[in-house]
């Protein structure tokens, strides 16, 4: 298949997938209702880039479900502690603290570490791949080229849904959502983030 329709269809799919209110998403909201526009930008960037990695990790596995299985359960554990301590810092934490007025570096990075403790992509993309190969497209089969136009085009799909939400918030600063956002931002993440944190633990443990 042709690289372009490739990056269209993994833009497509990852932008309905993260229509969601993940850790990156309700970041970005919350800089945005600081009116950090800036940082705001840099988070979605930042949050976009994981899904390039995580997709190229799914590609490898879903032509293998045994090594699938094998290590995706050693990733699962990592994932649940880490939502789990974030989120109850984030749960207790002083609203304040998360500043977005340190630099626009930090939004990057933030964004980078949101997204980065998300293997749940992995799984996600996986799915992916599998029902694309039942459906005639093998795209573990096409060459490196075509596989990265695929990869980047699942990141401008993220980041299509975090500029989008960006643009709603500054087009509506000046509602109840925006004050919502800047009081509540910071257990928002946090309850989200111990929700995905406990599940992930729950489904090892049963």
């Amino acid at each position: 298949m042709d690289g372009i329709l490739l990056f269209l269809l993994a833009f497509l799919i990852s932008f309905i997938g993260s229509l969601q209110p993940g850790p990156v998403n309700l970041a970005v909201l919350f800089a945005a209702s600081k009116h950090k526009y800036k940082q705001a930008l840099y988070l979605a960037v930042g949050g976009s880039i994981p899904e390039v990695f995580y997709c190229y990790v799914a590609l490898l596995f879903s032509s293998s479900l045994h090594g699938f299985i094998e290590y995706f359960s050693y990733i699962k554990i990592v994932f649940s502690i880490g939502c789990i301590i974030t989120g109850f810092y984030l749960l207790y934490a002083k609203q304040k603290q998360l500043n977005f007025s340190r630099s626009s570096q930090f939004g990057f990075f933030l964004g980078l570490l949101l997204a980065g403790v998300n293997p749940q992509l992995i799984l996600f993309w996986t799915f992916i791949f599998i029902w694309l190969t039942q459906h005639q497209i093998p795209v573990y089969s096409y060459s490196i080229f075509t596989q990265t136009m695929f990869a980047i085009g699942a990141a401008f799909g993220a980041f299509g849904v975090h500029v989008s939400l960006l643009l709603l918030i500054k087009k509506y600063s000046h509602t109840n959502i925006n004050k919502f956002l800047t009081a509540y931002t910071n257990k928002i993440i946090g309850v989200v983030l111990l929700m995905l944190g406990l599940l992930e633990a729950g489904g090892m443990i049963w």
